[in-house]
């Protein structure tokens, strides 16, 4: 899984598998969009906004999502309460954007590291 963020689109990518090759790709709403293989097994999600609330539980539903995909789109997913953990995710948002275009998953990277502590506090 790896993930990448376009500062000046204001897009997030959550890609599931290595080879991120769709063959269709599904609107859920106005900003959110799931690319799925020939199978139809979802290989990516692409949220304009991803500050805004979107829909991982309709597309975790309607898609099947693995649990560890879940968990993965799970660190992005803003709270519904606009707190001091948006403004931290924003930042996250921020750091991923300095990083190279596409980032696998490190734990040792910055963004991890804030993305994890985001993701333990809303946890617990």
């Amino acid at each position: 899984m790896y993930f990448s963020y376009d500062l000046e689109a204001n897009a997030l990518y959550i890609g599931m598998t290595p080879t991120p090759r769709a063959a269709k790709t599904r609107f859920v709403d106005s900003g959110t969009l799931v690319d799925l293989d020939t199978d139809g097994t979802v290989i990516g999600i692409e949220i304009i906004n991803p500050l805004r609330q979107w829909p991982l539980d309709e597309i975790c539903n309607q898609y099947g999502l693995a649990p560890e995909q879940r968990k993965l789109a799970e660190m992005f997913v803003s709270p519904k309460d606009e707190t001091a953990d948006s403004a931290a995710l924003a930042v996250a948002f921020e750091m991923l954007a300095t990083v190279t275009p596409t980032v696998a998953w490190h734990g040792d990277l910055p963004v991890c590291d804030a993305l994890a502590a985001r993701h333990a506090t809303a946890a617990g």
